[in-house]
């Protein structure tokens, strides 16, 4: 005997766009700033022999 699920709520796109925690601009520059800071680490780590590659 098969069972029937049924899910019932609202959905509501302004509230879910809050969750994203800004805009797109704003996350694209955070994004890009860590990435900046990460490639200073490795370029850093680079330098003074810090990296191995296997």
């Amino acid at each position: 005997m098969a069972r029937k699920i049924s899910v019932v709520g609202t959905f509501n796109p302004l509230a879910a766009q809050g969750l994203a925690g800004g805009d797109a601009e704003e996350r694209t520059a955070r994004a890009t700033e860590q990435t900046a800071k990460h490639t200073k680490r490795l370029a850093d780590a680079a330098i003074t022999g810090g990296l191995t590659f296997a």
